[in-house]
Parts: C-alpha cells; structure tokens; sequence
C-alpha cells in the first residue's frame, strides 16, 4: 500500500484491510462495517493497541480457525508496520472477545515470523 508522509494510519489500515487481495484463495481481513477507532503505540512494553469498531466480531460469521486468521492478519500488520513484537486488540475499548477466544485486559497476541499468532 502506498503511504504518505503525515496520512491517518488507521484510516488507511481500515480501508485496505478491507479489500480481497489479488492473491487467489485469500479472504479481507475486516468486514464491510468495520472500523479502526484508534491506534496506541507504547513504547515503553513493546505494543500496538489496536481498537475495532463491534462490527468486526458482529459481521465476521467465523469458526475458529478462520477467526484465528483473521486475528493472525491483524497482529502481524500492525505489528509489523509499528515494529512491535506484541499486539493488543480491543473492540470499542474493551478486550477482545468473540464466541471463541476471551481476552483479559492488556493480553496481547504474539507476532510470529512464521505468521502463527499465540495468545499470551
């Protein structure tokens, strides 16, 4: 994607997220609704707090597995492009919860180089 100097980063996340790349067999990673409602780096732990609008766990109609892509997807771009090792996802301030996978408050998920995501 192609970045300018001073643009909202999570404007741009949100909308290209959004998008099926070209890449056969991948799905987006955000639904049509979903919003980035903020983006907080701490420096002093080493992460990337990334909030999502309720409509990511409403609209994303998902087993485990995929669900866990999904997530895997998350954390690595934001970890990846904030060059952090540990990324927090909330949903409108709270912590990750969906039907699957219960997050505690400040419980990060794991960047992995080899794009496997691991709660900690």
């Amino acid at each position: 994607m192609e970045i300018k100097t001073n643009e909202d980063m999570k404007f741009k996340f949100q909308k290209e997220l959004k998008i099926i790349p070209d890449v056969g067999g991948l799905a987006k990673t955000f639904t049509k609704n979903t919003k980035v409602l903020g983006i907080k780096v701490d420096e002093d732990k080493g992460t990337v707090t990334v909030d999502l609008s309720s409509d990511f766990i409403k609209e994303m109609n998902a087993g485990i597995s995929f669900e866990g892509m999904l997530l895997n997807s998350i954390t690595s771009t934001f970890g990846d492009y904030y060059l952090k090792s540990k990324v927090i996802i909330t949903i409108e301030g709270k912590p990750y919860e969906s039907g699957h996978i219960l997050m505690r408050p400040g419980e990060a998920f794991n960047v992995k180089t080899e794009g496997i995501v691991q709660y900690q």
